[in-house]
């Protein structure tokens, strides 16, 4: 997915990125948080693009 980075007041209009680790462009996701509470944020990383997943992601979902 694609991620951009926003300032503290803008990170409760988007959803927004739990990082694990970050290094340099690839960062490890933990969770999303939907518009979060002003100052509860748990990054500044704004979700911006299109989720990409590979068909392995079916078989952590249940679906086939």
């Amino acid at each position: 997915m694609g991620v951009e980075q926003v300032s503290a007041e803008d990170t409760q209009r988007y959803r927004i990125i739990d990082p694990v680790t970050v290094d340099g462009k690839l960062i490890e996701v933990d969770k999303f948080v939907e518009r979060p509470v002003a100052g509860t944020a748990p990054s500044n990383y704004a979700i911006m693009g299109r989720y990409v997943q590979t068909p392995e992601i079916f078989d952590f979902l249940g679906v086939h």
